[in-house]
């Protein structure tokens, strides 16, 4: 697959439309927005200025991780909404694809396809995103959690599957343990990396802040080109190295090019 940037994409997660057009006014670091339908029991999505930027619509249920909780029938007609309001993106959760896919008019909205499972053996995780990906979508969206350093190594060995099958993925680990999985992904090859607006408003465990994802990883200028460099030592918690680091290559990158 040819070398593509990576993009920061802002999750928001709003119970009224008041909040939603209060929290778009802050989505200045991010490429892409993410709207969390959980919380909200009826938010149209019509009409809303975001910046020119291309946005995606969730509705995360329960059983995923999110707050959601409704029958299937009820799913489909709200992501059905969503596409009919013109959103970029509606994101799919596999359990529920084979009954809601068909019935979704698509216009010109792409599909992700996500799971978000709690299985932690590497074989089974493969197994089930080579079946995750038996089903057309635009985006396949893998996510489990980690529960130490090493499970890091299984989301890029996972995204190695994916490229292998020529597909567009999203691919890391949740929690604390997978934060390292986020910013790995987005130098191989995720087409982007959800971030929150504030540590205190993340709408899953582990995610950046917009500002740390654009101005300390430089996320969104990374791509599967991108070299990894490690920082070793004990303690690292309070060391600014890695912002130190990573500002002197940003702007070594920037005189070169």
């Amino acid at each position: 697959m040819a070398s593509k940037q990576s993009a920061i994409c802002i999750s928001l997660l709003p119970k009224t439309l008041t909040d939603l057009r209060e929290q778009l006014q802050n989505t200045q670091d991010a490429d892409m927005i993410e709207i969390r339908l959980d919380k909200a029991k009826r938010l149209d999505l019509a009409g809303l200025d975001y910046g020119g930027k291309p946005c995606i619509a969730t509705l995360r249920s329960k059983e995923q991780g999110g707050f959601w909780q409704g029958t299937t029938a009820r799913y489909g007609i709200v992501a059905q909404a969503a596409i009919d309001a013109g959103i970029d993106y509606v994101d799919i959760e596999y359990p529920l694809a084979e009954e809601v896919l068909p019935k979704l008019k698509l216009k010109k909205s792409g599909v992700v396809l996500s799971l978000h499972t709690t299985e932690k053996d590497p074989e089974l995780l493969e197994r089930r995103f080579e079946e995750m990906c038996d089903v057309k979508a635009d985006i396949y969206k893998f996510i489990f959690t980690a529960d130490s350093l090493e499970d890091n190594l299984t989301a890029l060995k996972l995204i190695q599957v994916a490229r292998r099958k020529g597909v567009k993925y999203i691919i890391h680990a949740m929690g604390e343990e997978g934060r390292l999985s986020r910013i790995l992904g987005a130098a191989r090859g995720n087409a982007w990396t959800y971030a929150a607006r504030e540590y205190t408003e993340e709408t899953a465990p582990g995610q950046l802040s917009t500002f740390e994802a654009a101005n300390h990883f430089f996320l969104n200028k990374k791509s599967d080109n991108t070299k990894i460099l490690g920082l070793l030592g004990y303690p690292l918690v309070q060391s600014k190295g890695l912002r130190l680091q990573n500002q002197i290559i940003a702007r070594h990158i920037t005189k070169k090019s």
